[in-house]
């Protein structure tokens, strides 16, 4: 029957959507956490040549969290 097999068909759409926007959502994450980690060595290195004085990674990442969270 046609409306059974457009169900499954449906049924089979709906898993692999949900399935590639976890994929997505996850390569998502680890791109953002990468852009993380390298503006906050990027920062720590700015302040360094800017003013001279040494940021520690904690606090560039603290910073670019920061800054990230509120635009």
């Amino acid at each position: 029957d046609a409306e059974a097999r457009l169900a499954v068909a449906d049924a089979e759409i709906g898993v692999k959507t949900a399935a590639a926007e976890q994929a997505l959502a996850k390569a998502s994450a680890e791109a953002m956490a990468s852009i993380e980690s390298v503006a906050a060595e990027a920062a720590a290195d700015i302040v360094a040549k800017v003013s001279g004085a040494n940021v520690s990674a904690a606090q560039a990442a603290s910073a670019v969290k920061a800054v990230l969270a509120n635009g």
